[in-house]
């Protein structure tokens, strides 16, 4: 953990020069583990590079019992992308139209406050088209 967090900061430095030299932007994603206090530790040292940006999934942080969340929204200002899926307790990468433990309108709501970018994450195509059919029914 020491070796990892020492060699952080040098790492990321040139990756994130790279990137900004390159007009992209690197996020970083959680993935059901930003609540363990080693990344939280890395997250708050990486927070004052230049280019630091994340990307939030939202059905990892349900999969995860929203323990991602706290974490991530202590950085809303550096949320730049999120990927937008549902989790019903047993199932990932859901249609958003199937109910679950992702405050979908919430998320929505962040993403426009924000000016975010966003995917919608399903694994087949029919699951996209019925979020697709959900969305356009909200709006």
């Amino acid at each position: 953990e020491e070796e990892f967090l020492a060699a952080l900061l040098p790492s990321f430095q040139r990756v994130y020069e790279k990137a900004n030299a390159s007009n992209l932007t690197l996020c970083l994603e959680n993935t059901m583990n930003y609540h363990l206090p080693f990344l939280q530790t890395a997250l708050q040292k990486l927070s004052c590079l230049e280019g630091f940006a994340l990307t939030w999934d939202v059905g990892h942080d349900a999969r995860s019992g929203h323990r991602d969340r706290e974490t991530i929204l202590r950085y809303v200002a550096h949320i730049r992308h999120l990927h937008v899926h549902q989790y019903d307790g047993r199932s990932d990468h859901l249609p958003l139209n199937m109910g679950g433990e992702v405050n979908l309108q919430e998320t929505l709501a962040l993403a426009q406050e924000q000016n975010l970018t966003w995917v919608l994450e399903t694994k087949t195509e029919e699951a996209l088209r019925q979020s697709c059919h959900w969305l356009h029914e909200q709006a």
